[in-house]
This record gives C-alpha cells, structure tokens and sequence, in this order.
C-alpha cells in the first residue's frame, strides 16, 4: 500500500508509466483486500450524490490539485498521504473509512488500511472513470473493470472482416434481416430486453404518478424514490419494498414479445435472452432457463441477505402479496432473489455477456440502454451484426451513436412484433403460442 502511495503522489509527473508497469500482473502492486466489511456502510443507491464532484476539486484544507482523494461518505476532498496526509486526518476526525483516489480510481478503506475491491463500487468507479476521461463508458472501460473487481473479461466482439458497402446496405435494413432469417444466414439471435416489457403485461412502473405507489410512499418519508431498492434502507426498513413489491407482482400474463422469444427459442434461433426485468415472465413463457440471462435477478427465488438461508418462494410470494416483511430466524428481513443498489450482479450475468459478441442479429426492446452495465451489451455484438430496435421512442443511446447497424422500428412492441412474424411467415407457429397464452390468461383469471 505504501507503494501505491508512492506511485499515486507521482502520477502526473511521469509515474503513470512506472505504475502501468508494477501492475500489469495483477492490477495491482498490493493486491487488493476483497472482503471489506466497511463497504456496508455506504450509500450508493444514487449516484448523483456525486454530481457536483470533479477530479480537478483541490483539497479543502491545502487547496492542493493532484493526488487527492474523495470521502465515499461526505464528499470531502483531500489530499494524500504523500502530500500532507489530510484525507488521513479527515478519517481520523470522521471515522468514515472509503476514500476514492481522483489519480487511478482505487479505493482505500482506512478501517481495513487496505485498498479494496467490491463489487457495490462498481457503479461509482465507473462515473469517476467518465468524469476523469470524459464521454460515456466503452468496452475498454468495462474490460478493464470487469477484471479488477470481479476476475473477468470481455471483449468487444469478434474480429471479423466488415462486409462491403453493399451487402451492408442489404443486411443493415428491415427486410435484410427478415430476408436473412428465412434464408437461414441468420441463426444466432441475442434478444435484449428492458421494463417496457413489463408494463405491456400490466405490470405497473413506480416511477409513474398514475400507479398510486408514490402516493404509498409518502409516509416513509424517503429521501429519493430509488431508495426502496437500496439494499441498505431494505436492511433498516424493509416495509417501503413490500409496499411496492405488493403492486408489482402477482397473476401477470406474459406479452406477445415474451412469447417471440419463445418462437425463437423454439426455432433454434434464440443464441441467449438478456433481460433487466425482475418479473420471469420470460420463464413463465417457456423460455429455457439456460437461454435466459436476468441481469438483475428474478422473484423467482428468494433467500435472507444476513445468514444466506435460501427462503421458500411460496411464502416470500404470500408474504409480498400482503405488503408484510418477512423475517429470517437470523432476525435479517429476507428478499426476493433481485439485485438491490448496494448489490453486486450476478456472476452468470458477466460470464455470459461475450455471447452476444457470436450473434448474428442482436433485438432490443423494451428498453432506454441507460443502465449501466446492461446497456454496454449492444456494443459488443461484431461488426456484421445488424440491430433491430423495437420501442415506441428510439432510445438515446441508439440514436447518438448514428451506427449503421442499427434499425429502428418505431410503435408499440407488441403491435410490431406481430407484423414481424408475419413477415418472417411463422404466423402458424406463433399463432399456437399466443393461443396457450390465452390459456394461461383464463387461468389466472379464475383464480382471482
């Protein structure tokens, strides 16, 4: 740790290269504490806490530039200790334990007098590395994060020789990919999907005023919405998440989008479903497990955050239906099996993103790509890989980048996808699908 300081103080004037060379190894000269109790006490659930922070901020005592830290827990800058140790002596007065470096984005907790690596500061290490290097994330920037705080590693896609202009122009079009399919040089098709999925089938979105969730969530007095799913605040208070959870589960039939998926699967076309969506309808359709990637965990398991006792999914679902916690023997409230703020994705998530780098078609639907890591997903499909997005609005993300692989196809999802089966003359099949759909419906209907 002593020569990460060392290193950190001459960044900027010729120690960058030195440090590239200590670390190129391991990532770091001392390798980095994994197992950090302090990171608990953090409140990551929203980031812009950390708007108004640049990495250009001097220290508040000496007004140094350089080699300074920011407090994870207050927001105060200062230096290092190879300046004049204030960010040690902030500690000292606070007791607050994690500082980030503004010189190589490490983290130091001072409780643990290690650097650290977790996988709750991934989102944080990933806005200081956008405000220290400007515009949004890459695939370098994710690569090189993946591997420091969790192990792994990506790639940006296959390194394939791009197609001639004019096969560009045939494949990079609507009818390119209907032709390409029916031809069958199209096997391969990663389909991403997001909340617009979700509020197809009736699943109501909190975020909206006509939901009456918000209403529901006055009397908790929450500092900002998203709080309800910080695993922090769910810890301390779990019944603002049962309130919520109460409205957003229960007899939900999945959309006609859910069940395309299923066409493809059933086609031998489905490479890999990634989704950001916690409800499983995607499962509740038939889609395979093995073939479906939640990125952000599901209902459809459950377990306590303390013990990690896994929890019967029938009584968490009883529990949430009447908006009451439920409570482990660890006296620890238990949650279902999502990915709370404060909590790390899961582990299947990262090593199956490289399979969207072997699609021939990527679809997106459903969703704005404005969650990080998930919306990196569309970047790693190859060069020869046309994107077909379905959504009522062209999500930002699609439109600034002015890719000519992508393929914009506006109006609702579940008006457009019909048309799409269509063309691909697979009515037949879809038709069969749809009708066991409106079973299902039936079903849930009369056990209401």
């Amino acid at each position: 740790a002593e020569y990460m300081g060392i290193i950190d103080y001459l960044m900027g004037k010729g120690g960058s290269k030195l440090k590239e060379e200590m670390t190129e190894e391991k990532g770091f000269a001392v390798e980095p504490k994994r197992n950090c109790p302090h990171v608990k006490s953090l409140n990551l659930a929203d980031l812009h806490q950390f708007d108004s922070i640049t990495v250009k901020d001097p220290c508040h005592e000496c007004k140094n530039i350089g080699a300074n830290w920011v407090c994870l827990t207050c927001h105060t800058v200062a230096c290092s200790y190879y300046v004049k140790k204030d960010m040690q002596k902030h500690h000292e007065t606070t007791k607050h334990p994690i500082t980030l470096s503004f010189s190589d984005l490490s983290f130091w907790c001072y409780e643990c007098e290690s650097y650290i690596k977790a996988a709750a500061l991934f989102e944080v290490y990933s806005l200081f590395q956008s405000k220290k290097f400007g515009g949004s994330t890459t695939i370098g920037d994710l690569a090189a994060a993946m591997k420091v705080f969790g192990g792994l590693e990506i790639s940006a896609g296959p390194k394939e020789a791009e197609l001639p202009p004019v096969e560009k122009k045939k494949l990079f079009s609507y009818q390119g990919v209907i032709d390409g399919i029916i031809a069958g040089r199209i096997k391969r098709v990663a389909v991403l999907t997001g909340a617009g999925m979700s509020t197809n089938a009736g699943i109501p979105d909190f975020r909206s005023p006509s939901s009456g969730i918000q209403s529901q969530m006055e009397k908790y007095k929450l500092t900002f919405p998203e709080a309800v799913f910080s695993i922090e605040y769910f810890l301390k208070d779990p019944r603002p998440f049962f309130t919520i959870a109460k409205g957003m589960t229960g007899k939900y039939v999945p959309t006609k989008f859910h069940y395309f998926i299923r066409l493809l699967q059933d086609k031998g076309l489905l490479l890999k479903n990634f989704t950001q969506n916690i409800d499983n309808l995607e499962g509740d359709a038939g889609v395979k497990k093995e073939l479906l990637v939640q990125a952000h965990g599901s209902v459809a398991g459950a377990h306590c955050p303390g013990c990690g006792k896994e929890v019967d999914t029938k009584l968490m679902m009883a529990h949430i239906e009447k908006g009451e916690p439920l409570f482990c023997e660890c006296k620890v409230p238990c949650k279902p099996d999502i990915v709370m703020f404060g909590e790390a994705l899961p582990i299947s998530f990262s090593m199956q993103m490289n399979d969207v780098a072997n699609a021939d078609l990527l679809i997106i639907a459903g969703t704005s790509l404005k969650v990080f890591p998930f919306s990196v997903l569309m970047d790693l499909a190859g060069p020869n890989t046309p994107r077909l997005v379905f959504d009522i609005k062209e999500p930002d993300k699609i439109k600034e980048s002015k890719d000519e692989r992508n393929i914009f196809v506006p109006g609702n999802c579940e008006v457009s996808i019909e048309e799409f089966v269509h063309k691909l003359k697979l009515d037949v099949e879809f038709k069969t699908l749809l009708a066991a759909r409106e079973e299902l419906a039936k079903k849930y209907e009369k056990e209401k």
